[in-house]
């Protein structure tokens, strides 16, 4: 992933240098990782809900359904 994300600040600074508008509409998380913001449990929410409610479920004690 590290090689899609050098990419992408190629094509970054290219617009940039060239004052050109690059309209990306990237996911929050994605946005997070470039600023090399900390990510938190809701990040993995708003991509992954099943896996979200997953972990919730196992930090509460609960059972998990393999099924789900």
């Amino acid at each position: 992933h590290t090689e899609m994300f050098a990419f992408l600040g190629q094509l970054m600074g290219m617009a940039i240098r060239n004052h050109l508008c690059l309209p990306l509409d990237l996911d929050p998380i994605v946005w997070k990782i470039l600023v090399k913001e900390k990510l938190c449990r809701e990040d993995l929410k708003s991509i992954d809900n099943v896996t979200y409610e997953r972990l919730s479920r196992i930090e509460r004690g609960e059972e998990v359904d393999e099924e789900e």
